[in-house]
This record gives structure tokens, sequence and C-alpha cells, in this order.
């Protein structure tokens, strides 16, 4: 019985962490979604509107160094800002 209550116990804390988690890939991807304008998976400078702080911080966050941004990268420059 106790062993029972302890993983029940676990698992109700473990609940709001993944929701937690789930709500922010959502947020991750609906601002992806909004600045990759072509939907090619990829976010330019030229997707990025004239003035926007991601764009201070899009060389940084271009590990690749490829000129564009991954979702990865993306959440990158997000944070920097």
């Amino acid at each position: 019985m106790y062993k029972f209550q302890c993983i029940i116990m676990i698992a109700l804390a473990l609940i709001p962490a993944s929701a937690i988690a789930s709500d922010k890939i959502s947020a991750l991807d609906a601002a992806f979604a909004k600045y990759d304008k072509n939907k090619d998976g990829f976010i330019t400078r030229n997707e990025i509107p004239d003035g926007n702080a991601l764009l201070e911080h899009f060389d940084m966050a271009d590990r690749n160094r490829d000129g564009k941004l991954e979702k990865r990268e993306f959440g990158i420059a997000l944070k920097m800002i």
C-alpha cells in the first residue's frame, strides 16, 4: 500500500512539470510559425521585421552560421531578448 501511495504522489508531482513543458513547446511553435513567413522551417533575417530585437541576436543564435535560424536556434534567440 505504501509503495502504491508513493507512486501516485510522484505521478501527481510530475503532471504540472510536463504540462508546463508542453506549453513552452507550443509557445515556441507558435512564435516560430509567426516569423517563418514562407513556411520552409527556417527563419531568415528578411522574415524578421525591421527594428525587432531578434535581429540584434540573430548572428549569436545562428550557431551553424548558415544565415537562417532553425527552431532550436530561434528558441536560443528568444532567450537572449
